[in-house]
């Protein structure tokens, strides 16, 4: 009589298999927390680049549109290729700080 109440299925052993593959879903997510950092790590060093590329290209742009506006008795009483140097050391090093503060505070969020 059991079988006809419940229209001829043992939903016993329906649900049984589904808490089955629930319990294996859920082992197999936790079995892939793991790689999850890892995996991200290429997408935070692409991040971190790109803003440090960014940083170069904005100041170097702010300051060649500063050099436009002097005048050239500036140039004549400063080398150009201190000036060059300057604008290349300067850049490459905030983005060298950009870079590696953003990869800084990316790792300390995922060990949190």
């Amino acid at each position: 009589m059991p079988l006809l109440a419940h229209g001829g299925r043992d939903h016993s052993r329906a649900s049984s298999a589904k808490g089955r593959e629930r319990a294996l879903l859920v082992v197999l997510g936790f079995a892939c927390l793991p790689c999850l950092p890892r995996s991200l790590l290429h997408f935070r060093i692409k991040w971190a680049l790109q803003l440090g590329e960014s940083v170069i290209h904005d100041l170097r742009a702010t300051l060649f549109r500063h050099w436009l506006r002097l005048d050239m008795g500036y140039f004549n009483s400063h080398a150009v290729g201190r000036l060059i140097g300057r604008l290349t050391g300067d850049a490459e090093t905030s983005a060298w700080a950009c870079r590696t503060f953003s990869l800084s505070v990316s790792s300390r969020r995922d060990k949190c």
